[in-house]
């Protein structure tokens, strides 16, 4: 089901706002792209209620922002959606999650997973269950995706929700002698809906060129600590893996749009959003650590490992819950 939310409709006005103003420079023509829309002082133009000074692009050429826009428009999917997860990834995912959990049952008889949102998954023994990247991608997208259902979702996973957000991607790499390991989340958001919306401000030609899909890639570094709770950093976030003035321009809009203090740096501040939204998802499967078990991977008593030593490239390691 389509959501209307406000980090959606944000994000779609901007690139309407963006779409504007490189409509402007092509129909008057502009020769000197070197140029910036302070140099006609358009700076304090007001478009979707935000100044191009507000966005970043006062100072921006010209040339700069039509280029950025052309490469808003056609993402290079393949190289941005690197390891996305397939339906055999979910479908094992789910099977884990569900197999001897106290995950309840949906009016339809399938497991619902939006619990994971809310409350820690609870199996009736300590069980080391490890999940691939992928199949976190693909549950973390599915809790994200179910997280309008419930009243008291934490606010870093709803911020992705408002986003409509999808999960494209996670990759899991580079692991380090200290523990730590590099993440990359990639988050596509579909806006083909603003399409509709504008129809009557803008002639068709010009809605056609906003893209139906733009995709947020999130770099982080993880760790555990020593009771095996992740640990996510920050380092970028990127649109369509580009840092370009369109992608900071976004930034700052959606960053201003979900209440963010305008003294923290936007990229930052979303960036350490969707790292807590992480940290609550893996925190709510178990404890990242290791052990040795049994023929049905039961933990085997006094052999319970937590921390660091359970992220692995590729994959991590949790020791599930009981209580």
């Amino acid at each position: 089901m389509a959501r209307d939310r406000k980090g959606m409709g944000c994000l779609g006005k901007t690139l309407i706002s963006l779409l504007v103003v490189v409509t402007i420079i092509v129909v008057a023509g502009v020769i000197l792209l070197n140029l910036t829309p302070n140099h006609f002082k358009l700076g304090d133009l007001e478009i979707a209620g935000t100044s191009l000074n507000e966005l970043g692009l006062g100072d921006a050429k010209f040339l700069d922002i039509i280029k950025s826009f052309m490469s808003l428009k056609k993402p290079d999917v393949g190289a941005i959606v690197t390891n996305p997860p397939g339906d055999e990834d979910k479908s094992s995912a789910a099977n884990k999650v569900e197999t001897g959990s106290s995950i309840p049952m949906d009016t339809d008889g399938s497991p619902d997973f939006s619990t994971i949102v809310t409350d820690p998954v609870v199996y009736d023994k300590e069980y080391l269950i490890t999940y691939s990247d992928k199949e976190l991608a693909g549950l973390f997208g599915h809790i994200i995706d179910d997280a309008e259902d419930k009243a008291d979702t934490p606010e870093a996973i709803q911020f992705l929700a408002d986003l409509n957000a999808t999960i494209a991607s996670i990759t899991i790499s580079d692991k380090q002698d200290d523990g730590s390991a590099s993440i990359r989340i990639v988050a596509s958001v579909n806006i083909s809906h603003m399409r509709e919306e504008i129809a009557g401000s803008l002639p068709d030609f010009l809605k056609n060129q906003i893209p139906e899909t733009v995709y947020i890639a999130f770099y982080g570094k993880i760790n555990a600590n020593v009771v095996g709770d992740l640990v996510y950093t920050h380092v970028d976030a990127l649109i369509n893996d580009k840092d370009d003035v369109m992608s900071k321009a976004i930034f700052k809009v959606v960053a201003g749009r979900a209440d963010i203090d305008e003294s923290q740096d936007p990229k930052v501040a979303i960036g350490n959003k969707v790292g807590e939204g992480f940290e609550i998802f893996i925190g709510n499967l178990g404890k990242i650590g290791t052990a040795e078990t049994d023929s049905d991977g039961v933990v085997e008593t006094g052999t319970k490992v937590l921390g660091k030593i359970g992220i692995q490239n590729g994959k991590i390691s949790l020791i599930t819950m009981t209580e």
